[in-house]
């Protein structure tokens, strides 16, 4: 049932509005100013005193807008946009399921596009963190094999200005136990030549750390800028350290410099080890030996001057 009372000063209140108007609203508004009241009510004495606080100030106001004469130009904009906004805010109080899932839904529209930016602006938008990345090609005929690798490595210079081969991994850093794995790759002695990436810390393997026996300082490994940090905790001692992949020692040579994230763009290799080092690990030796064992990709630095399609000639002729 209504307030009998504060439908009269609700009466009171409307008579600030012109007759027309009053004529025309007066049975919206009263039902309006009655659900609110009855809302306040039940929020307590300040949300009461509030609301009546505000719905006076509110009808004099506006009241006393509606009287003045208008100017010939036309309407207030901002007196429109305020009508606007007080009716679109009573809409949204007297549906809350609706505003929320309106709401709701806008949120995660608005998330999924940042989010969908983010993925565009790192693989597509962003420079890649290395040398001339427009003279960059990837030799895209499915995966290879190490053999064939072998011999587009002896002959790589007549085919492009360089090149290098790698494969992604997962790496297992638990000795024994629990497995701890994280993502990193195996790479060819040359690949941060290639790449033109300076070691932030340390240094980058060679060709000479490539090689079958683990190189001149046994088998050695990059490992990112993020993972020194995470794992590390930014220890300036870092180089020299030990770790253990998949069963085999490895020492850590240097620390790739912030935002290389390895030679696949979109995912990180926190860990990237020479090539030939794979053979170390035990049951892995056919990974260099196999003939159909197929794994490796191949990326290759153009000559200047040099297009796609005078490389593919070239790589045509040397492939078997």
């Amino acid at each position: 049932m209504r307030d009998s009372t504060a439908d009269r000063w609700f009466g009171v209140l409307l008579r600030c509005y012109p007759h027309d108007f009053r004529a025309r609203f007066e049975p919206g508004m009263r039902d309006a100013l009655h659900c609110e009241h009855a809302q306040a009510r039940a929020d307590g004495a300040a949300a009461t005193f509030a609301f009546w606080f505000w719905t006076f100030v509110e009808a004099v106001r506006f009241g006393c807008a509606t009287r003045r004469p208008r100017r010939r130009e036309g309407f207030s904009m901002s007196s429109l946009f305020a009508v606007d906004l007080k009716d679109a805010l009573r809409s949204l109080r007297a549906s809350p399921v609706v505003t929320f899932v309106a709401v709701l839904s806008l949120a995660l529209g608005i998330g999924a596009n940042a989010a969908l930016f983010s993925i565009l602006n790192s693989l597509l938008l962003k420079t890649l963190p290395v040398r001339d990345p427009a003279q960059l090609v990837v030799v895209d005929d499915g995966s290879w094999t190490n053999p064939i690798w072998e011999q587009i490595r002896e002959r790589r210079h007549d085919i492009f200005d360089d090149a290098f081969a790698w494969s992604t991994e997962r790496f297992n850093l638990s000795p024994r136990g629990e497995t701890d794995f994280v993502d990193g790759a195996w790479a060819s002695g040359g690949m941060f030549d290639v790449l033109g990436v300076k070691a932030a810390l340390g240094r980058t393997f060679t060709e000479a750390d490539d090689a079958r026996d683990g190189g001149p300082d046994g088998p050695v490994a990059v490992i990112s800028y993020n993972f020194w940090q995470r794992r590390l905790g930014g220890a300036p001692d870092a180089i020299g350290r030990k770790l253990t992949l998949d069963g085999i020692d490895v020492t850590i040579i240097g620390i790739a410099p912030r935002g290389f994230f390895g030679p696949d763009v979109g995912r990180t290799a926190d860990i990237i080890v020479p090539l030939s080092a794979i053979g170390l690990v035990p049951g892995q030796g056919r990974m260099l030996d196999g003939r159909s064992t197929w794994w490796l990709e191949i990326m290759g630095r153009l000559k200047p001057g040099q297009t796609i399609d005078q490389a593919a000639a070239r790589l045509n002729v040397v492939r078997p």
